[in-house]
This record gives C-alpha cells, structure tokens and sequence, in this order.
C-alpha cells in the first residue's frame, strides 16, 4: 500500500510517500478500499 508519512513535525517538505504493509482489520471493523482518480 501507498502512504505518506510525516516523521517529524514542520512544513510539507516532511511528508514522504513510502510503500507501507496493507492494513488488518481487527474484531468488529472493516477495510474500506479508497481510490483516487485525477483529470487534468
């Protein structure tokens, strides 16, 4: 999965996009897939 990921608090220059394992659920929740589409 795609995330970004801020390590330190500051400007928007902190925000990294890294691959990060995919989610589980635990007991009485759900996994919602949310995609993003861009036109120009």
């Amino acid at each position: 999965m795609h995330a970004i990921l801020l390590h330190s608090y500051g400007p928007p220059g902190n925000l990294r996009p890294e691959t990060v394992p995919d989610p589980v659920p635990g007991p009485g929740q759900a996994r919602i897939a949310v995609h993003f589409i861009e036109t120009v």
